[in-house]
Protein backbone atom coordinates (compact mmCIF):
# COMPACT_ATOMS: atom_id res chain seq x y z
CA UNK A 1 0.00 0.00 0.00
CA UNK A 2 2.69 2.71 1.14
CA UNK A 3 6.42 1.58 -0.09
CA UNK A 4 9.56 3.69 0.52
CA UNK A 5 12.31 3.30 -2.02
CA UNK A 6 16.08 4.56 -0.60
CA UNK A 7 14.56 7.25 1.10
CA UNK A 8 16.47 9.96 2.87
CA UNK A 9 15.88 13.44 4.38
CA UNK A 10 18.34 16.06 5.18
CA UNK A 11 17.25 19.33 7.18
CA UNK A 12 18.62 22.23 5.62
CA UNK A 13 22.33 23.33 6.75
CA UNK A 14 22.42 19.79 8.52
CA UNK A 15 25.44 17.64 6.78
CA UNK A 16 24.22 14.06 7.85
CA UNK A 17 20.89 12.80 7.35
CA UNK A 18 17.83 12.35 9.58
CA UNK A 19 16.86 9.32 7.57
CA UNK A 20 18.88 7.58 4.75
CA UNK A 21 18.44 4.36 2.85
CA UNK A 22 14.79 3.62 4.54
CA UNK A 23 13.24 0.84 2.10
CA UNK A 24 10.13 -0.59 3.45
CA UNK A 25 6.47 -1.73 3.02
CA UNK A 26 3.33 -0.86 4.84
CA UNK A 27 0.14 -2.41 4.69
CA UNK A 28 -3.29 -2.79 4.84
CA UNK A 29 -4.83 -4.11 7.99
CA UNK A 30 -2.04 -3.83 9.94
CA UNK A 31 -0.98 -1.62 13.05
CA UNK A 32 2.58 -0.24 13.00
CA UNK A 33 4.33 1.80 15.85
CA UNK A 34 7.10 3.49 15.09
CA UNK A 35 9.37 3.94 17.84
CA UNK A 36 13.00 5.88 18.60
CA UNK A 37 14.91 8.33 21.27
CA UNK A 38 14.37 11.83 20.82
CA UNK A 39 15.45 13.36 17.62
CA UNK A 40 15.35 9.37 15.89
CA UNK A 41 13.68 10.70 13.09
CA UNK A 42 10.08 9.60 14.26
CA UNK A 43 8.10 12.47 13.21
CA UNK A 44 10.41 13.09 10.20
CA UNK A 45 9.01 9.92 8.86
CA UNK A 46 5.43 10.53 9.88
CA UNK A 47 5.38 14.06 7.53
CA UNK A 48 7.46 12.42 4.94
CA UNK A 49 4.51 9.97 4.67
CA UNK A 50 1.53 12.79 5.28
CA UNK A 51 3.65 14.73 2.39
CA UNK A 52 3.98 17.39 4.39
CA UNK A 53 7.64 17.68 3.38
CA UNK A 54 9.35 15.51 0.61
CA UNK A 55 12.41 12.92 0.78
CA UNK A 56 16.24 14.32 0.06
CA UNK A 57 16.41 11.96 -1.92
CA UNK A 58 14.15 8.16 -2.89
CA UNK A 59 10.21 7.95 -3.01
CA UNK A 60 7.09 7.01 -2.14
CA UNK A 61 4.80 5.25 -3.46
CA UNK A 62 1.15 5.11 -2.33
CA UNK A 63 -0.42 1.62 -4.25
CA UNK A 64 2.43 1.96 -7.01
CA UNK A 65 2.09 5.67 -8.10
CA UNK A 66 4.71 7.82 -6.42
CA UNK A 67 2.89 10.09 -3.76
CA UNK A 68 4.63 13.25 -5.69
CA UNK A 69 2.68 12.88 -8.45
CA UNK A 70 -0.82 12.45 -6.68
CA UNK A 71 -2.52 15.70 -6.23
CA UNK A 72 -1.23 16.94 -2.99
CA UNK A 73 -5.09 17.52 -1.91
CA UNK A 74 -6.65 14.63 -3.42
CA UNK A 75 -3.20 12.33 -0.89
CA UNK A 76 -4.29 14.02 2.26
CA UNK A 77 -8.49 14.11 1.68
CA UNK A 78 -8.62 10.73 0.25
CA UNK A 79 -5.58 8.75 1.31
CA UNK A 80 -3.62 9.59 4.31
CA UNK A 81 -5.47 11.23 7.51
CA UNK A 82 -3.30 12.25 10.24
CA UNK A 83 -3.95 12.58 14.35
CA UNK A 84 -1.55 15.25 15.29
CA UNK A 85 0.12 15.64 18.70
CA UNK A 86 -0.86 19.26 18.90
CA UNK A 87 -4.46 18.49 17.51
CA UNK A 88 -4.32 21.20 14.83
CA UNK A 89 -8.46 21.32 15.26
CA UNK A 90 -10.22 24.31 13.62
CA UNK A 91 -10.47 25.97 16.87
CA UNK A 92 -12.97 28.78 16.36
CA UNK A 93 -15.63 25.79 15.34
CA UNK A 94 -17.37 22.77 17.22
CA UNK A 95 -16.78 19.52 17.55
CA UNK A 96 -19.62 18.65 15.03
CA UNK A 97 -18.02 21.17 12.60
CA UNK A 98 -14.56 19.80 13.09
CA UNK A 99 -16.44 16.36 12.11
CA UNK A 100 -18.39 17.40 9.43
CA UNK A 101 -15.10 19.23 7.28
CA UNK A 102 -13.50 15.74 7.15
CA UNK A 103 -16.70 14.36 5.86
CA UNK A 104 -16.77 17.35 3.51
CA UNK A 105 -13.51 16.89 2.25
CA UNK A 106 -14.25 12.98 1.59
CA UNK A 107 -16.99 13.56 -0.29
CA UNK A 108 -19.60 11.25 2.23
CA UNK A 109 -22.75 11.21 0.47
CA UNK A 110 -25.13 10.88 2.96
CA UNK A 111 -26.66 12.38 6.38
CA UNK A 112 -23.45 14.29 7.17
CA UNK A 113 -24.89 15.81 10.57
CA UNK A 114 -26.03 11.97 11.66
CA UNK A 115 -23.10 10.43 10.63
CA UNK A 116 -20.70 13.33 12.71
CA UNK A 117 -22.38 12.75 15.64
CA UNK A 118 -22.75 8.91 15.64
CA UNK A 119 -18.68 9.01 15.00
CA UNK A 120 -18.57 11.73 17.98
CA UNK A 121 -20.62 8.94 20.00
CA UNK A 122 -17.86 6.44 19.08
CA UNK A 123 -15.23 8.11 20.84
CA UNK A 124 -17.18 8.56 23.66
CA UNK A 125 -17.90 12.52 23.45
CA UNK A 126 -20.85 13.61 25.62
CA UNK A 127 -23.63 15.07 23.57
CA UNK A 128 -24.17 18.06 25.03
CA UNK A 129 -20.25 18.74 23.75
CA UNK A 130 -20.85 17.76 20.08
CA UNK A 131 -21.84 21.44 19.20
CA UNK A 132 -19.54 22.97 22.08
CA UNK A 133 -16.37 25.19 20.68
CA UNK A 134 -13.43 23.13 21.02
CA UNK A 135 -11.66 25.72 22.76
CA UNK A 136 -13.91 25.12 25.75
CA UNK A 137 -13.21 21.11 25.64
CA UNK A 138 -10.32 19.29 27.86
CA UNK A 139 -7.31 18.37 25.99
CA UNK A 140 -8.42 14.84 26.04
CA UNK A 141 -11.52 15.20 24.71
CA UNK A 142 -9.51 17.62 21.96
CA UNK A 143 -7.46 14.71 21.16
CA UNK A 144 -10.53 12.46 20.58
CA UNK A 145 -12.30 14.97 18.84
CA UNK A 146 -8.95 15.03 16.46
CA UNK A 147 -9.13 11.15 16.07
CA UNK A 148 -12.81 11.12 15.53
CA UNK A 149 -11.59 13.68 12.17
CA UNK A 150 -9.33 11.27 11.26
CA UNK A 151 -11.86 8.29 11.03
CA UNK A 152 -14.48 10.53 9.23
CA UNK A 153 -11.93 11.11 6.53
CA UNK A 154 -12.11 7.37 5.62
CA UNK A 155 -8.80 7.14 4.25
CA UNK A 156 -7.13 4.32 3.63
CA UNK A 157 -3.83 5.13 5.65
CA UNK A 158 -4.20 6.51 9.89
CA UNK A 159 -1.17 8.74 10.57
CA UNK A 160 -0.85 8.86 14.57
CA UNK A 161 1.58 11.29 16.09
CA UNK A 162 1.78 10.14 20.19
CA UNK A 163 -2.17 10.05 20.12
CA UNK A 164 -2.30 9.18 23.36
CA UNK A 165 0.69 11.56 24.71
CA UNK A 166 -1.62 13.69 26.61
CA UNK A 167 -4.70 11.41 27.43
CA UNK A 168 -5.19 9.41 31.04
CA UNK A 169 -5.07 5.87 31.09
CA UNK A 170 -9.17 5.78 30.13
CA UNK A 171 -9.47 7.71 27.21
CA UNK A 172 -6.23 6.13 26.01
CA UNK A 173 -7.83 2.77 26.04
CA UNK A 174 -10.65 4.13 24.09
CA UNK A 175 -8.59 5.89 21.30
CA UNK A 176 -6.68 2.71 20.95
CA UNK A 177 -9.68 0.54 21.04
CA UNK A 178 -10.64 2.76 17.98
CA UNK A 179 -7.60 2.67 16.08
CA UNK A 180 -7.37 -1.21 16.44
CA UNK A 181 -10.64 -1.53 15.12
CA UNK A 182 -9.97 0.49 11.95
CA UNK A 183 -7.35 -1.99 11.39
CA UNK A 184 -9.79 -5.10 12.41
CA UNK A 185 -13.23 -3.82 10.75
CA UNK A 186 -11.97 -1.70 8.03
CA UNK A 187 -8.22 -3.12 7.32
CA UNK A 188 -6.83 0.66 7.60
CA UNK A 189 -2.95 0.68 7.64
CA UNK A 190 -2.33 2.18 11.12
CA UNK A 191 1.19 4.39 11.67
CA UNK A 192 1.74 5.82 15.19
CA UNK A 193 4.49 7.22 16.23
CA UNK A 194 4.58 6.62 20.16
CA UNK A 195 7.38 6.73 23.12
CA UNK A 196 4.77 4.66 25.05
CA UNK A 197 5.75 0.79 25.24
CA UNK A 198 2.05 -0.20 26.58
CA UNK A 199 1.43 1.32 22.99
CA UNK A 200 3.68 -0.14 20.83
CA UNK A 201 2.90 -3.73 22.41
CA UNK A 202 -0.80 -3.23 20.84
CA UNK A 203 0.72 -2.70 17.42
CA UNK A 204 1.36 -5.63 14.31
CA UNK A 205 4.40 -4.63 14.47
CA UNK A 206 7.28 -2.53 16.15
CA UNK A 207 9.77 -0.38 14.08
CA UNK A 208 12.47 1.12 15.89
CA UNK A 209 14.42 4.17 14.08
CA UNK A 210 18.19 4.02 14.95
CA UNK A 211 20.95 6.30 13.27
CA UNK A 212 18.16 6.97 10.74
CA UNK A 213 17.45 3.45 9.28
CA UNK A 214 14.47 1.35 10.96
CA UNK A 215 14.68 -2.07 12.26
CA UNK A 216 11.94 -4.52 12.91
Amino acid sequence: MLRLENVCYRYHKKKMDVLHDINYNFNKGLVYAIMGHSGSGKTTLLSLLARLDNPTKGNIFYNDCDIKKINLNVYRARYVSIIFQSYNLLYKYSALDNVLMALNVSRFCGDKINHASSILDTINLAKEKHTRTVTNLSGGEQQRVATARAIASNADIILADEPTGNLDSINTRQVMDMLLGLKEKHQKCVIIVTHDERIADQADVIINIDDGKLNT
